[in-house]
């Protein structure tokens, strides 16, 4: 079994709040062709500063977990939980 697995930034949409979407900085992974795994993002200099900004000005922002699942948040962990919806 040969998987292929990619990742870049994403800004995905994680709550809404008076009708404005509030959204986090991912890393967002593919494995094998499905952009559908996530984590919170690390980023460490200047080039990757500008990678993300790169990834997400080509994209705009992520709301497939959005559409696709349901956040909370992990008040021990101070990050966000995602189930998807079945």
């Amino acid at each position: 079994m040969n998987i292929m697995c990619a990742w870049k930034y994403a800004l995905i949409k994680v709550d809404e709040e008076e009708s404005e979407d509030i959204c986090e900085l991912v890393e967002l992974y593919s494995i094998d062709e499905e952009w559908d795994s996530f984590c919170r993002a690390k980023v460490l200099s200047l080039e990757e500063l500008e990678n993300a900004y790169n990834d997400i000005k080509a994209d705009g922002a992520n709301l497939w977990f959005w559409d696709n699942g349901k956040f909370s948040w992990d008040y021990e962990y101070q990050w966000w939980e995602w189930e998807k919806e079945i």
